[in-house]
């Protein structure tokens, strides 16, 4: 017997489904904010949406004089929501909020409440195929800014079948998705042990050294925070000679460049890593660090430091250990999160001998390797979750002809 997952529809039932036109399928009017009497709301805008969930995750309260402008649209229990901007992140979702005082949606959403004739988790469902996605995307991208109208969502076309063949299709969407889904958690999980059990092993590591008895020092007896001199945003290209990091997310691509001729001129008079030094993002993405590799690449004053040192009380790669166990304390009030050079040089290391540290630096690359390898391996599965749940839901509204397109716009 064939282990095959049986498909939805047998090929002579699927291409019987006609296409329609969504808007035809669903009320053509919602009912807007002026028309209710009560004084409370509760607001669904975009940010109230999980786009990878697929749900609303959240409504906030208003009165209703002190509402946003954008509050307008009544929706009601089983209306799918279709967010109008971004259409890449379809950002889409049912409305199952249970709320004793109006449900209000943005009109940043399109809001598609079917007809009899139609169910809506089948819309809701459609809604996330990529034959429904793409249309919008390709119109979009077209705009100057990455959005659809109402108008355009409603002229997806989309296969419909009769409510008991739609019913059957929700039926088994929502049993493979949700497997799908369990198995997904399942690698998140993973994930999340890995660095919960990495953590585990820096605080192991770090409180054995401390009941050893090793001294303890400040990092600015250690050395001194050091950084780049400042770039001014006129002196940075596009394109360029040397990469030119503003904020420490050490990514692949850098922010822009600076010439040869201003990087040998501030690398000659200023501060400049050396190879090995560890250099800690201290702006942004707060504790972030990297090995430098010593390719020529500049990097902005104050948001990527590093702790300048002789090598005598400690070696960079335990400085770099040390700094994984550290929860840097952020700056309030700041513009952006910050770590100040004052805060990075007051912090308390334990100094064991550097033959200790050695040590210590193998045992924890060697528990970090670990970690990163099943890190790897959890993103690689919920990258398969996703490709299955894309095949699942491709399949059960493939028509069996040319994909879905959006009727009006594509006939323009």
């Amino acid at each position: 017997m064939s282990k095959t997952r049986p498909k939805f529809q047998t090929e002579s039932i699927i291409k019987t489904w006609p296409m329609v036109r969504l808007g035809d399928v669903c009320d053509d009017k919602i009912q807007r904010i002026k028309s209710i009497s009560e004084q409370r709301i509760a607001y669904i805008d975009i940010a109230s949406i999980d786009n990878v969930q697929k749900r609303v995750i959240g409504v906030k309260e208003h009165d209703v004089y002190d509402a946003p402008g954008r509050a307008q649209q009544v929706v009601i229990p089983g209306d799918v929501l279709v967010s109008n901007v971004r259409p890449n992140l379809n950002a889409v979702a049912i409305v199952d909020v249970a709320s004793a005082i109006p449900l209000i949606a943005s009109t940043g959403f399109c809001v598609l409440r079917v007809k009899d004739m139609v169910l809506p988790e089948y819309v809701y469902y459609y809604a996330q195929t990529s034959n429904f996605i793409d249309p919008l995307v390709a119109v979009s991208e077209k705009a100057s800014y990455p959005s659809v109208t109402d108008t355009i969502v409603k002229d997806s076309l989309m296969p419909l079948p009769p409510l008991s063949v739609q019913r059957e299709i929700v039926a088994r969407l929502e049993r493979e998705l949700a497997a799908v889904e369990k198995m997904k958690k399942g690698f998140e999980a993973l994930a999340e042990t890995a660095k919960a059990e990495f953590k585990a092993e820096l605080k192991e590591v770090f409180e054995e050294i401390s009941r050893g008895g090793a001294e303890t020092r400040r990092l600015g007896e250690i050395g001194r925070v050091a950084m780049c001199k400042r770039v001014l945003k006129a002196q940075t290209s596009e394109n360029g000679d040397v990469p030119f990091f503003k904020i420490g997310t050490f990514g692949k691509e850098p922010n822009a460049y600076i010439s040869n001729e201003l990087f040998r001129e501030f690398v000659k008079k200023f501060s400049y890593p050396k190879k090995g030094d560890v250099l800690i993002s201290a702006a942004g993405t707060i504790g972030r660090t990297i090995v430098f590799d010593g390719k020529p690449s500049y990097f902005q004053d104050s948001n990527i430091v590093w702790l300048e040192h002789d090598g005598t009380m400690a070696t960079n790669e335990y400085l770099h250990c040390f700094y994984w166990s550290k929860p840097w304390k952020v700056s309030d009030g700041a513009t952006i999160p910050r770590i100040y050079n004052g805060d990075i040089e007051s912090a308390e290391i334990p100094l064991p001998s550097l033959l200790v540290q050695r040590q210590i630096v193998t045992r924890l690359s060697t528990a970090k390797a670990r970690a990163e390898k099943l890190e790897l391996k959890a993103r690689e599965g919920v990258a398969v979750c996703e490709t299955m749940r894309k095949a699942i839901l491709k399949e059960a509204f493939d028509d069996g002809r040319a994909s879905p397109a959006i009727g009006k716009v594509a006939g323009r």
